[in-house]
């Protein structure tokens, strides 16, 4: 399936490492933990919590995320094609902070694709749309699977999902992780937190998660 070999020609991985020293936040994201590893249903909805909303226009999406995080936008630098065209990172400045860098955060990125996938090929060329997701998952450390590889729909468009954890510098991080498709473009959403703030704000990640919509 060459034609949709962008993501870098699937060469691209984003490890944690590679994505911390990009952003100075964590990258890989979290789903899952409740004192023990389990299943990312949000507790209630992003409206029951404060908000602040995101939109790109010019990149067709838009998000909420709680409010008072910081919001941290890395742009393409036009030097490596494999990199999203944006990364964009909304990150809780009280969550807990690993080697200086926050560990409880909301991601979405945007990878340009070399031709607009077609419908049939979600149907026929599903382990080369779920490769894209295990390369942007990568090899984080103690990586476990939570809930396997899943397709699914994102506001209208094809998605697969996936939720894991893993640990850095000794904290458990749970991850849930969702790239949909929607033209030439594939957008990744992650929503990631610490096993001791996942009952509190890595839930509202994934109530945040599912605010995505396209424009």
């Amino acid at each position: 399936m060459n034609k949709l070999r962008t993501l870098g020609g699937l060469a691209v991985v984003l490890t944690l490492a590679v994505a911390v020293a990009a952003c100075g936040s964590s990258a890989t994201a979290g789903a899952g933990v409740d004192g023990g590893a389990g299943p990312a249903s949000p507790l209630s909805s992003a409206s029951a919590f404060g908000v602040a909303h995101y939109t790109n226009a010019e990149l067709g999406f838009a998000i909420d995320y709680p409010a008072g995080f910081t919001r941290l936008e890395v742009p393409a630098d036009g030097t490596d094609p494999a990199a999203p065209r944006l990364d964009v990172f909304f990150a809780d400045p009280k969550g807990v902070q690993v080697g200086g860098k926050t560990v409880d955060t909301l991601e979405a990125a945007v990878y340009a694709m070399s031709a607009a996938p077609k419908k049939a090929d979600f149907a026929s060329h599903k382990a080369d749309f779920e490769a894209m997701l295990a390369a942007l998952i990568g090899s984080p450390p103690g990586l476990k699977v939570v809930e396997p590889v899943a397709w699914t729909t994102v506001d209208g468009r094809p998605a697969v999902t996936e939720a894991y954890t893993y640990t850095v510098s000794g904290h458990d991080v749970a991850a849930s992780v969702q790239l949909a498709f929607k033209g030439d473009r594939a957008y990744l959403v992650r929503a990631q937190a610490a096993r001791e703030t996942w009952p509190t704000t890595g839930r509202q990640l994934v109530s945040c998660m599912a605010t995505f919509a396209f424009l």
